[in-house]
């Protein structure tokens, strides 16, 4: 949808950016002359370089070089696109601003706030429904048979019958109720409700404002076990995710640079209600790629997108389909398996949340290699290398890929899957052809070779990270930062490809480790080299050096853990000396 200047104007001139910066980034401002100035919530930093200039409608930080108005500090902190940006702020603009509707939804003078009123009104409706139930009654019981404690505010009812639509006829109109999806009408015309006798769950836009439901059945021999809202004004199912607590789930999504995905509501909130916050589930539809691009603006570009599927077939192929539905983020895609007959919920409930932690420490891998791992379960596994049927997935896949990183690791683990060499798989993926030569003494003692299999960060994106990029990154440097660079990049690569799943180890580390990831990122985005001069505190390398390899070599994946963790205890000891800070 397009609004016009004039429109956007009216709606930027509506709201305050002092206060619309307090209120959206949680950092108080000092007075600074005629304007303001605050600490950039954008990025680490000591002193303020973020300026807000109340006049002109703008701020500026003059760090990292975060600026705009009001639309593009929405946009930042909510993740919103700029059309999502204008509706938002017409929408809590005192008084709100009514936009023009969209032809394709054609609601005649119904405005969205009017719709999100009967939506609200709906969820009221439902959770009261829901606290009158006994705990004996079949919703509760559903709730309560997988642990989970039923007095959340996640739950609502829905009873038979119409009670819903004689509650919302007193204030609303027939084609408002049925505008905004909760009602519908038959062919003669009479209005009853959408859903009748069961559980419901609410999902909200960005903002935790209730848009549509999802109903699961209570009558076993109901043939639909979910039944979720059509397509309304206010709801686009390919967009939205659901999460009990969305503003809190994005909030710790940027501040982690990390979510998890999993398949329904049971799933989420089984996450939720055992601390994990930063969880979605899709609203009754597939994952799409306005899903990704709304988890990609919440974990950034470095950020990572783990899914936790269930272990059933469907499951499997939901990663699989994952992987081709965001291309440009295969590198930052995640996936964990669960054992067979297993989908999060179940495994919470029978595992506790300690061995849930630790599953997913130690069997998360790239989405690739699950996606793989999906083509290559059709096969025996002592086949493989004859089944043209997976090496032509894996071709399809190594030629979808957009980075030479994930197309390496494609190489390399279906070399791993069908016991062929490296060259060989390459050969057959790219189509290139076969050459008339002697195999040599390395492919003969790689075919039949078992080797470990790929589920560790350090195996599994080593060749990226720890070794190629290293030794870009000291082709141009100094020898005397040598050391310095290798720790630096050790640390950056460490936070993005392990850490990022254990959030509560990432928050142990010292406030140094942060704050070194943070100017490793930002120089990194800025396409400059990580020498100290380009660093804010410019000695900060300096201190990090420590004996190492003295030349280029790259190191093993056990060398570059070791180096870490002695980097790790000096940066501890320095901080705990105030060194650095």
């Amino acid at each position: 949808m397009r609004y016009s200047p004039e429109l956007i104007q009216k709606v930027r001139e509506a709201h305050d950016i002092l206060t619309l910066f307090e209120t959206k980034t949680n950092t108080p401002v000092q007075k600074a002359g005629i304007n303001y100035k605050a600490l950039c919530p954008f990025h680490t930093e000591k002193t303020p370089s973020c300026h807000i200039t109340p006049s002109a409608g703008w701020y500026h930080c003059f760090g990292c070089g975060e600026k705009g108005d009001v639309f593009s500090l929405i946009m930042h902190t909510d993740s919103l696109t700029f059309t999502e940006a204008v509706e938002y702020l017409a929408e809590t603009a005192e008084p709100p601003i009514d936009l023009p509707k969209d032809e394709k939804h054609s609601g005649g003078t119904i405005t969205n706030r009017r719709l999100k009123e009967i939506t609200k009104a709906t969820w009221d409706f439902y959770q009261a429904n829901y606290r009158n139930l006994p705990d004996t009654h079949p919703a509760k019981q559903q709730i309560i048979q997988r642990n989970l404690d039923p007095n959340q505010p996640h739950y609502g009812y829905a009873p038979a019958g119409n009670a819903l639509t004689s509650h919302l006829t007193k204030t609303y109109t027939a084609e408002e109720l049925n505008l905004a999806g909760v009602c519908s009408q038959n062919d003669k015309g009479s209005l009853y409700d959408f859903w009748r006798n069961r559980l419901m769950f609410t999902i909200t836009d960005m903002h935790g404002a209730p848009v549509s439901f999802t109903g699961r059945a209570l009558d076993p021999d109901e043939t639909r076990k979910y039944v979720n809202g059509r397509a309304t004004p206010i709801f686009e199912k390919e967009k939205v995710l659901y999460s009990p607590n969305i503003t809190e789930a994005t909030r710790l999504t940027r501040e982690h640079q990390n979510c998890y995905l999993v398949e329904g509501q049971f799933d989420v909130i089984s996450l939720y209600d055992h601390g994990y916050r930063n969880v979605y589930a899709t609203s009754g539809t597939a994952i799409t790629p306005k899903h990704i691009q709304t988890l990609q603006r919440l974990t950034g570009e470095t950020g990572a997108i783990i899914y936790i599927l269930d272990s059933d077939n469907a499951g499997q192929k939901a990663a699989a389909t994952a992987w081709y539905t965001a291309p440009e983020i295969q590198a930052q895609s995640w996936a964990v398996p669960l054992p067979d007959g297993n989908d999060p919920c179940d495994y919470l409930k029978t595992h506790g949340t300690e061995q849930f932690t630790h599953h997913i420490n130690t069997h998360i891998t790239p989405l690739t290699v699950s996606a793989l791992n999906t083509y290559a379960a059709k096969f025996p596994p002592n086949q493989l290398q004859t089944q043209n049927a997976f090496l032509a997935e894996a071709a399809k896949m190594y030629k979808t890929a957009t980075t030479p990183a994930v197309q390496k690791l494609i190489i390399d683990y279906t070399a791993q899957l069908t016991q062929l060499t490296t060259p060989q798989v390459q050969r057959t993926l790219t189509n290139t052809p076969t050459k008339n030569r002697p195999t040599t003494r390395q492919e003969q003692e790689h075919i039949g070779e078992n080797r470990t299999t790929i589920t560790h960060q350090w195996t599994t994106i080593e060749d990226e990270y720890t070794y190629n990029a290293t030794q870009q990154l000291l082709a141009n440097g100094d020898k005397k930062y040598l050391a310095a660079k290798k720790l630096l990049h050790l640390a950056l690569y460490y936070a993005q490809s392990h850490l990022l799943v254990q959030p509560h180890v990432w928050e142990q580390l010292p406030p140094v480790i942060h704050h070194l990831y943070n100017e490793a990122s930002m120089l990194h985005q800025q396409n400059k080299t990580w020498h100290p001069d380009n660093f804010t505190n410019p000695p900060l390398a300096d201190l990090l050096i420590t004996p190492t390899q003295a030349d280029n070599t790259p190191l093993t994946p056990e060398q570059a853990e070791r180096e870490f963790n002695t980097t790790l205890r000096i940066l501890t000891r320095l901080n705990r000396r105030k060194t650095l800070y």
